[in-house]
């Protein structure tokens, strides 16, 4: 034990060796330029991909892989070199340690003839053209997430669909994929043995293609040491080809454990290593006779691989996504064989249109309806409230400790009927607890941290509404939002006004949530909504010369939150002369806490207990601040706070 200790303890510190030598040897003159905008070269490593804004590729800048963003329309190509001014920014990612913006004009520099090295990414820029061609829209995005793992086309509900049910890792390159691939192979061959030779090709074609993912790395590993063992007749280890693989990732890339992916790939297979088998043989042990043979081996197999994966990965992706998906094994018991049917049929049909078009095309059938039938089941599954664990929800964090109290005691005492059983009940339980406690108050009014922008959610018994939703992924934070409150549609969208900053997330949250009714500023009629206890009254700004806006006032019992949007000076002043303000609530600053609004007449009229400011400053300005002086009023920013919750009781 001593000595194993002492191990650990030589292959820590040689690790945080390696790690500084690696960040001084190689990244050093790259970091250095951290945070600073230079003139720079950019070699490119990949076909650009759409994203937010332009375009993205792998680059590399002073020899360090970097993600590379610009705007240019150019038709590029791995090889070439782009040069510009850009804003360098170290960031550590799956493909890269620099990120780098390319501002203004930029000049290219084309390769003379494309090196060997970047025949993987150009071989998947082909397959993905060809999943293109064959397959229409959603279908082409999900099948390149499953045979390539590239999300760059994944709508925002795809992928939030995906993450609800906890099946992420089916578009994420891992253990699952190779060894799709592999079964495959030997079944066509018949042997495994005589496969093996083939498999290996295969595996690392399969990675360099994939893009060496760690995840994809560590599965080309293990299954390579799985298929040679065999071969040199020694005995295969699990856990002695988990480390060899972690070894040679870090000892490519120290940095590479920094990653969600790698944390979450290596604790999921080391969960499936220790606890799959004596699962699955517990499973089997308790099925029905009435089930055939095939279909419990596949069940058993199914479900104590997803339970083994969950053991020590929960707790990873509690920190890295905010939640836990209770019922993924469940939904990978029911879809697993679906995406192994869309594996093999999809890849099929894209090496057949390599070869002749409509063949391809005429085989893309298979993959067409396994693809439908996959994405109805995750759109299906992904609307069942409350299956999962957010850490936003302390009553079931609390649940989530106990149930790894509870699996400790069983591993202790080798007794599971107990220790399972109160983690069922305390599940029931705390879902209760979690709902009735929410239930417990009039109104809930969260401002969301979106930046330069507005997104503030009400709830109020088990009804939503949303007033504005503008800025930096408003859209998807209050659809997240309302998922951890167990709400999955909008009653009404308000939007003061016109601006980006009050609706370009508009679109995105439509998109996740069904949205029943959305409330413009163009009207200008005065309504009023009822929302569970409370009452939105929408009052339309009028004054000269304005562009339309609305002002939102809630009220439950006592209690009233205002919420102006953008209107200036004179629409404060139309608004306070027409309007009966209540006094004593919440104000939201108007202009994200500018000088130019919350005047002095809106706050004698208001006489505010609080103020709240949506921003990505440091707070309000500084005028706005020496008029709240004068009132006995706090002061919250989201910039300093984050998101804003009040409840009212």
């Amino acid at each position: 034990m001593v000595r194993r200790a002492g191990l650990i303890a030589l292959a820590i510190l040689l690790y945080c060796g390696w790690r500084w030598g690696y960040r001084a040897l190689f990244l050093s003159d790259a970091l250095n330029c951290s945070g600073q905008t230079v003139e720079a070269e950019f070699l490119l490593e990949s076909v650009p991909h759409k994203a937010s804004g332009g375009l993205v590729a792998n680059a590399r800048f002073m020899d360090v892989k970097t993600t590379l963003y610009f705007s240019s329309q150019l038709e590029l190509s791995p090889g070439d070199t782009v040069m510009g001014r850009a804003r360098i920014v170290e960031r550590h990612s799956q493909n890269s340690h620099i990120q780098a913006i390319l501002l203004g004009e930029s000049s290219v520099e084309r390769a003379q003839r494309v090196p060997l090295r970047y025949a993987p990414a150009i071989a998947a820029e082909a397959i993905d053209q060809q999943i293109g061609s064959i397959l229409p829209g959603e279908q082409a995005a999900l099948l390149r997430g499953i045979l390539l793992g590239n999300r760059s086309d994944f709508s925002d509900k795809l992928s939030a669909d995906l993450a609800a049910v906890g099946m992420t890792h089916v578009v994420c390159v891992s253990g699952l994929h190779v060894s799709m691939l592999v079964g495959f192979v030997v079944l066509l061959v018949g042997n495994r043995r005589w496969a093996a030779p083939v498999c290996f090709v295969l595996i690392w074609l399969f990675v360099a293609v994939t893009g060496f993912s760690p995840s994809a790395v560590r599965a080309g590993v293990m299954i390579t040491m799985s298929l040679a063992a065999p071969l040199m007749g020694r005995e295969y280890s699990g856990v002695t080809a988990l480390v060899a693989a972690l070894f040679a990732l870090l000892l490519l890339d120290p940095f590479s454990i920094d990653l969600p992916s790698t944390q979450l790939s290596f604790t999921a297979t080391l969960g499936i290593i220790l606890f799959s088998g004596k699962l699955r043989a517990a499973i089997m042990a308790r099925m029905p006779q009435r089930v055939p043979g095939a279909a419990a081996r596949f069940m058993a197999a199914a479900l104590a691989s997803s339970l083994s994966a969950m053991v020590f990965a929960t707790p990873f992706a509690a920190f890295w996504m905010g939640r836990v998906a209770l019922l993924s094994p469940l939904y990978n018991l029911l879809l697993l064989w679906l995406v192994n049917v869309i594996f093999i049929a999809g890849a099929l049909a894209v090496a057949a249109a390599f070869v002749w078009w409509p063949a391809g095309y005429a085989l893309a059938w298979l993959p067409r309806l396994s693809l439908s039938l996959f994405r109805g089941a995750i759109g299906l599954f992904a609307r069942i409230p409350h299956q999962s664990v957010f850490t936003a929800r302390p009553l079931l964090v609390a649940w989530l400790v106990f149930a790894y109290a509870m699996l400790l005691l069983a591993l202790w005492r080798k007794r599971w009927r107990l220790p399972l059983a109160l983690v069922g009940c305390m599940l029931v339980l705390s879902l209760a607890l979690d709902i009735w406690s929410a239930r417990q108050y009039s109104l809930e009014i969260a401002m969301l941290d979106v930046g330069q922008g507005q997104c503030i959610v009400l709830s109020s018994r088990g009804r939503a509404a949303v007033i504005d939703c503008g800025g930096d992924r408003a859209g998807k934070l209050a659809a997240r939002y309302l998922e951890t409150r167990g709400l999955s549609r909008v009653d009404a969208l308000v939007l003061t006004q016109s601006g980006a900053h009050h609706t370009d997330g508009a679109a995105t949250l439509a998109e996740l949530v069904d949205v029943l009714e959305v409330y413009s500023a163009q009207k200008r009629a005065e309504r009023t909504l009822t929302l569970g206890d409370a009452q939105l009254t929408l009052l339309p700004v009028l004054w000269p010369g304005g562009e339309s806006a609305q002002a939102v006032l809630v009220t439950v019992g006592d209690f009233s939150l205002l919420v102006t949007g953008d209107i200036n000076a004179s629409g404060e002043r139309w608004l306070t002369r027409w309007t009966q303000l209540p006094q004593g609530g919440l104000l939201v600053a108007g202009q994200h806490g500018d000088a130019d609004a919350t005047t002095q007449e809106l706050l004698r009229a208001a006489r505010p207990g609080a103020v709240l400011v949506s921003s990505d400053k440091a707070g309000p300005e500084d005028e706005l601040l020496e008029r709240l002086d004068g009132l006995d009023c706090e002061v919250y920013c989201t910039y300093e706070s984050g998101d804003i919750l009040v409840r009212v009781p």
